[in-house]
């Protein structure tokens, strides 16, 4: 664990002193696509670390109320619950009006407004070991969707992808409409306990986002594309979740204002 932070340390510092750096990508993710081509780490979707045993996510001052914490599927009974999600309370696609969509986030404290008369929210059931993604109509009829998340599988996605954790902090100008980044501090953190991750979906401060889109172009033109469920964190939340590690022997991380 220290090995490997004090490498990524040592690398963020030689990236801090280049200043400010053209984004490496256009639209949402810029900052961290950046971050990753500068630390020569290479893309990929696999529930792996980013460097060696530690995640990185990256912050724009600011800006980001939230952070990404991992993707997982629901893996409830049944054939393709995404599938079962966008035919029950999915809506049109704006283009392919014959494909449904669901892009939405919800969480465990209170309903969200889906449209068509029906809300959803987040289910934490100890008993069963699972969160249950509940839908109800304006009757408040149960409309028994059978969307669920174990608590194994979500614990090991916790436990494989975020035991450790980086958090880079940048700021963010804009030269001929293109986004510049000067990455300015960063945070080392490891993981609590499952209970905690818990306890803050029991909370509100984690929320579950759908991304039931359609493909735009190639070969699946017209067809469901889902992007992943995703699971985020309030900011403020993220030192309840992991505790602060520090590094002895290198320069005293400062506090960062957000």
């Amino acid at each position: 664990m220290y090995t490997d932070m004090k490498k990524l340390y040592k690398l963020f510092v030689s990236i801090k002193e280049m200043g400010y750096v053209e984004s490496a990508r256009k639209g949402r993710g810029g900052v961290g696509h950046t971050f990753e081509e500068l630390i020569n780490k290479k893309e990929d979707t696999l529930p792996l670390p980013d460097f060696g045993c530690i995640e990185i996510k990256t912050c724009i001052r600011y800006t980001n109320k939230e952070i990404y914490l991992f993707c997982a599927n629901p893996d409830g009974e049944g054939e393709s619950p995404i599938q079962r999600i966008a035919d029950k309370v999915g809506y049109p696609d704006k283009i392919y009006r014959n494909v449904k969509v669901f892009n939405m986030r919800f969480n465990a404290k209170s309903y969200s407004n889906i449209g068509f008369y029906k809300m959803g929210r987040i289910i934490v059931d100890r008993e069963e070991k699972k969160l249950k993604f509940k839908v109800i109509n304006n009757e408040y009829n149960d409309l028994n969707l059978n969307v669920t998340w174990s608590f194994d599988m979500l614990m090991d996605r916790l436990y494989q992808k975020l035991k450790y954790l980086a958090v880079v902090y940048a700021d963010r100008i804009k030269k001929n409409n293109i986004d510049w980044f000067h990455y300015y501090d960063i945070y080392f953190y490891k993981l609590n306990d499952f209970d905690t991750f818990l306890k803050l979906v029991e909370e509100g401060e984690i929320d579950i986002i759908f991304n039931i889109g359609v493909y735009r172009r190639g070969v699946k033109e017209g067809e469901m594309n889902n992007r992943g469920v995703e699971f985020s964190i309030h900011r403020d939340s993220l030192p309840v979740l992991f505790e602060r590690v520090r590094l002895y022997g290198h320069e005293a991380q400062k506090k960062v204002t957000t």
